[in-house]
């Protein structure tokens, strides 16, 4: 998953398709400003997020799916993704919730000091 569905992973995928590099941040901005290159790449990176998750879900069948790191900024990620997801999960809907995580950066830290409690 890290491979194709991450920030980093995807501004790799970007640099190998068309030879330019380009954040993850860069990349989603072109898309939102509708160019073909980036619009073409975002949709590819939704079939392979819906695919992930929708089979993170048919496997482990978890209560919510928290998404994390910088590709949970991606606004286009909690529709256009989560409808990918509902389209490739082994069900008649989705019914599993995919949220953006609350605590930010900070999530890694805040979890290893919980653990000390």
């Amino acid at each position: 998953m890290e491979t194709y569905i991450s920030g980093g992973g995807a501004a790799a995928r970007y640099a190998e398709q068309y030879g330019e590099n380009k954040s993850f941040a860069e990349i989603e901005e072109a898309y939102q400003r509708g160019e073909s290159r980036a619009t073409e790449f975002m949709k590819t990176f939704f079939r392979h997020f819906g695919r992930s998750v929708a089979n993170l879900i048919d496997i482990l069948d978890p209560d919510v799916v928290v998404i994390g790191g910088g590709v949970s900024k991606v606004k286009s990620l909690y529709t256009e993704g989560v409808a990918e997801v509902a389209r490739q999960v082994f069900s008649d809907s989705l019914e599993t919730p995919i949220v953006e995580n609350k605590l930010g950066d900070s999530a890694g830290v805040i979890g290893a000091a919980l653990v000390g409690i």
